[in-house]
């Protein structure tokens, strides 16, 4: 991931005469995230052409909700990770209005109770 300090964000170039630079822009606004992220250690796929990525389930350690997802989101999101990823970790993330701190914390308790 590349983080970017605040009135740095990465933009794409319009109008594109290249197709490998407009692919070059499209892979950097994608793996770009605002510095107050780079504590998340995040890590993103893309693939450019037909096929799939494939991983294996246990490359997936845990899974971080979003401090901004909405519910309808957030519970499609921990049902999926509940059915696909028992093993998994499922956190979620909360941003502090005041210091624009984000903490993560486990998610347990509603994920036994009302994603099961």
């Amino acid at each position: 991931m590349n983080y970017y300090t605040s009135g740095n964000k990465p933009i794409m170039n319009f109008p594109r005469m290249n197709h490998d630079d407009y692919i070059s822009d499209i892979i950097n606004v994608f793996f770009s995230l605002p510095d107050q992220f780079s504590s998340e250690d995040e890590y993103r796929f893309f693939k450019h052409g037909p096929g799939t990525i494939q991983l294996g389930k246990a490359a997936i350690k845990e899974v971080i909700v979003g401090y901004a997802m909405n519910n309808a989101n957030k519970t499609d999101l921990i049902r999926t990770v509940n059915e696909s990823l028992p093993d998994a970790d499922i956190l979620e993330s909360e941003l502090n209005q005041d210091t624009g701190e984000v903490t993560i914390r486990p998610l347990s308790s509603l994920r036994l109770e009302n994603f099961e």
